[in-house]
């Protein structure tokens, strides 16, 4: 029976070795690139929302 699915076989192996390995994190303190991602996309979306956060505060 095993002889049928060889494939799926190599195929969980790849799977297991994968778990295997290090696993690596991508986050803003590691990668420049994306802190300055994050910080463009707050700025904008600060932006955005400018005139909620003053009906907001006006409201309090």
């Amino acid at each position: 029976m095993e002889n049928l699915f060889p494939k799926h076989k190599e195929e969980r192996s790849k799977i297991h070795e994968l778990d295997k390995r290090e696993k690596i994190y991508l986050t803003s303190e590691n990668s420049p690139e994306l802190k300055a991602a994050m910080d463009k996309i707050s700025m904008e979306l600060l932006e955005r929302n400018k005139n909620l956060y003053k009906r907001l505060a006006n409201a309090c």
